[in-house]
Parts: C-alpha cells; structure tokens; sequence
C-alpha cells in the first residue's frame, strides 16, 4: 500500500483545511470577545467604585466646612494687581 492510495483529492484536502481554519478564527474571534467584554465590565465596576469614593470624599469636605465660614465672594477671590 502506498501514500497515494490513502490520500484524498486535493480539492477535498482544501476544503477541510479551510473549514478548519474558519473554525479556528472563529474560536479566537469568540475568546476575544469574551476577554473584550469582562475587561470592559471590569472597567465599568472600577470606575462606578471610584465615582462613590468621590462622592464620598467630596461629602467629607461638606461635613468639615467650618459653620461660620461663607461662600467665597469675587472680591476675596480677587488678588492684588
């Protein structure tokens, strides 16, 4: 028995390499998506806990303002000239 008798048409042989290989694109093109997706959920929970401490630290600046202390005016924000 030789090597040729095993073999299969050649138009066969690149219809299953090209199958394969769209199979395989489409593997990683599925497994990109996914990491794009959990890297951007990630991001999206990131930044929401950094909005909260934020908040949390510009209300912390609300509760130590001095009670007698007003808003600035133009004229106190104003500087010699």
């Amino acid at each position: 028995m030789t090597t040729n008798e095993n073999a299969r048409p050649a138009g066969e042989s690149a219809e299953a390499i090209v199958k394969s290989l769209l199979e395989i694109g489409t593997t990683w093109a599925r497994y990109g998506l996914n990491i794009g997706q959990q890297a951007l959920e990630t991001s999206a929970k990131t930044l929401q806990n950094t909005a909260k401490v934020l908040h949390e630290v510009s209300q912390s600046f609300e509760e130590k303002k001095p009670a007698d202390s007003a808003q600035p005016t133009a004229e106190s924000t104003n500087t010699v000239q």
